[in-house]
């Protein structure tokens, strides 16, 4: 198993990208229109995301202060599961 050192938002960046279906950074980055490279660092955690986590958070519908603390909304959690129809 390898061990993975990124700071935590990075790996929970990761994991909201994921969770939301896409495969890779780099599909998540053109389908939202940002910079991959930009992005590319904010996700291998090489850069810090603080301007960057509202609009990721909302991209991904997961809470800004999960992303960042892992305290919140994050994927799957009942506010970030879109109304699909009715029981």
């Amino acid at each position: 198993m390898d061990f993975d050192d990124r700071p935590e938002f990075a790996k929970r960046l990761e994991q909201a990208r994921i969770a939301r279906g896409f495969a890779t950074a780099k599909d998540a980055a053109k389908y939202f229109g940002w910079s991959y490279d930009t992005y590319a660092q904010h996700e291998n955690g090489t850069r810090g995301i603080g301007r960057a986590s509202e609009k990721y958070a909302k991209a991904y519908r997961v809470g800004e202060g999960w992303l960042l603390t892992g305290d919140g909304d994050g994927p799957g959690s009942a506010k970030s599961v879109a109304v699909m129809g009715y029981l």
